[in-house]
């Protein structure tokens, strides 16, 4: 019988450089967005429209962090590795986007997101 596991360390990796994640990770992996609405018969319809996936994300301050690098990031490589869940989320020609914020009383940097041309998802 397997374990049931949810949560757990994340781990971000871009270009090589690990970074210390703080928060929550909201990875969006899909790059196509559905709304609905109601004709005025009552009927149901969609629509869509193309979204860039991404991956919004709080980092934790630390010695040597260079975040100038990170927000310098544009076609690289990025995973995102959930261990417990045994899942890897690779960003394909991953960019850094956003302006970066720095909270120094919680050190938390905040304001960057991820964005590639798609999301890999890897299980086990």
């Amino acid at each position: 019988m397997s374990c049931i596991s949810a949560g757990g360390t994340v781990r971000l990796t871009v270009n090589g450089t690990v970074y210390a994640v703080r928060g929550s990770v909201t990875i969006n992996p899909t790059a196509e967005e559905r709304t609905e609405g109601a004709n005025l018969d009552g009927s149901p319809y969609y629509t869509s429209k193309p979204v860039v996936p991404s991956v919004e994300m709080t980092l934790s301050d630390q010695v040597g962090l260079d975040i100038g690098a990170l927000s310098g990031t544009a076609c690289g490589d990025a995973t995102i590795d959930l261990d417990e869940v045994e899942r890897t989320y690779i960003v394909v020609n991953a960019t850094v986007v956003g302006r970066a914020s720095l909270n120094p009383e919680s050190g938390e940097w905040s304001g960057l997101k991820l964005i590639g041309s798609e999301i890999r998802t890897i299980n086990g």
